[in-house]
């Protein structure tokens, strides 16, 4: 931390985070026991119905971040962000990934010109942009394959070793204004794209796979959000206050980077409910 001029207040700060997750689980099942309420291996009867299944999984991560924030007369705030990141989760050829982000804001009420220091007791302003992102999950950037009959392999997942993080990038801009230093109303509206988007996308079958993790999508997200807070009852031992909030989000698919196809959450009669193409909102079932 450091003062320059009396008026300039700046302060930066610096992390290093290092993360290791090593996770393993073994699942056993059977049907029909030989006494109810006897539930170990043995007791199963139907050796048909026998089944067991293991995983593992090894993930490590490292962070290096970096802050800088400016406090100019007590009104005009900006602050810088930086952050680097390594993951064992993104594809081998891609490693690494940085994501910036820089924010400003700028109290108008407390200016010496401000006409209404009490009937409009704050307004502020402020901007913002940023970006963060999402990684693959652990199987994403490997081939997978099932065991079928007699032990013999078949193909699944085609592995992607340039696989990167999905991105969000998000420009926020917002004004805060309080009245008679009682009821606060803030409007926030913000303009984002999701780029780079992970989705498991469909293969040709002369692949010999049915699918490949792949960056292929982006996504375009539109909100709005105000808010009002009333203060009703605010005394020595009791306070009671209110908000109410409005708020409005749309996505939409901007551009995909493959043929449109169909997807869903892997249950039975569920697995191809949404739509995944050019123009379309994200979400949208069809049936």
């Amino acid at each position: 931390r450091r003062t320059f001029f009396s008026d300039l207040r700046t302060s930066f700060s610096g992390r290093y985070l290092f993360e290791q997750q090593y996770s393993t689980a073994a699942n056993l099942g059977g049907n029909v026991l030989v006494l109810s309420g006897l539930n170990t291996a043995d007791a199963v009867i139907d050796q048909n119905s026998k089944g067991f299944g293991t995983s593992q999984a090894l993930v490590r991560g490292i962070a290096v971040m970096g802050s800088l924030q400016l406090d100019y007369k007590d009104r005009y705030l900006l602050q810088a962000n930086l952050r680097r990141d390594g993951s064992s989760l993104f594809g081998a050829d891609r490693r690494w990934a940085n994501f910036p982000g820089i924010s400003g804001s700028w109290i108008v009420s407390r200016e010496p010109w401000w006409f209404s220091k009490d009937a409009l007791s704050l307004f502020k302003l402020r901007a913002a942009y940023g970006e963060a992102g999402q990684r693959p999950n652990f199987t994403a950037q490997y081939a997978t394959f099932g065991i079928g009959a007699g032990g013999l392999l078949v193909p699944a997942t085609l592995g992607n070793p340039l696989l990167r993080p999905e991105v969000r990038k998000e420009a926020e801009y917002g004004v805060a204004m309080e009245f008679f230093n009682k009821y606060l109303l803030d409007v926030t509206y913000a303009d984002g794209r999701v780029v780079d988007q992970l989705l498991p996308v469909p293969l040709s079958v002369g692949t010999g796979f049915t699918s490949q993790w792949q960056n292929a999508g982006t996504l375009r997200n539109r909100s709005l959000e105000i808010s009002l807070d009333v203060p009703l009852i605010n005394k020595r031992n009791f306070t009671w206050s209110s908000r109410v909030i409005y708020d409005r989000l749309r996505t939409r698919i901007q551009d995909l980077g493959v043929a449109p196809y169909f997807t869903g959450p892997g249950l039975q009669g569920a697995d191809a409910v949404f739509r995944i193409a050019n123009g379309e909102e994200m979400g949208a079932i069809y049936g």
